[in-house]
């Protein structure tokens, strides 16, 4: 027997969760995400944190064609590297995803008229909700993140950075003149 003291309150059983119509809500860092920290312009501890907690509620629900299902919303805001200045840009998340939980590989043929914020994924005994919330930020990330044309913080050609060294480029600028 399992003493319930150590089950971690953040793990689900989905089918049970969306019969009953559960419903779980809470934030976290997002340096506490592993995979999601490594992509991560600021280090956990950056006084230049800001806006590094995702909000998050999933709700159980039964769809229309009795198949239990869970509905994921993520808000909050993080800090990627931009992949053309290399400095900081702020990514709002703003998510929201259904997922449409069956019984068994024979049931899991994904319908073609299916929404496009709908999932429909094998059913399984437990679910770490951290798991499922950083899954979801990690689909919703650009494979490329950029700061809107005209809004990075581009350094001329020459300019000292801020490790102190000239570009190195510099040299190939002067041999254009």
């Amino acid at each position: 027997m399992v003493d319930p003291a150590i089950i971690d309150p953040l793990v689900i059983e989905p089918r049970k969760f969306a019969r009953a119509g559960a419903s779980a809500s809470g934030s976290f860092g997002a340096e506490t995400l592993q995979r999601l920290a490594e992509l991560l312009f600021d280090s956990p501890g950056d006084s230049r944190q800001q806006g590094s907690t995702i909000e998050y509620r999933v709700t159980g629900f039964i769809t229309p064609n009795d198949q239990p299902a869970l509905r994921i919303e993520v808000g909050g805001e993080i800090g990627l590297r931009c992949q053309r200045c290399m400095e900081r840009l702020s990514f709002p998340l703003a998510l929201r995803r259904e997922i449409v939980l069956v019984a068994g590989a024979e049931e899991f043929n994904q319908p073609a008229d299916e929404e496009e914020f709908v999932d429909t994924i094998p059913a399984m005994d437990r679910v770490d909700l951290r798991e499922l919330v950083e899954e979801e930020v990690l689909l919703a990330l650009p494979m490329a993140p950029r700061h809107p044309a005209g809004e990075c913080h581009l350094r001329p050609v020459g300019e000292v950075g801020a490790q102190g060294s000239t570009s190195p480029f510099a040299s190939l600028a002067r041999l254009k003149h």
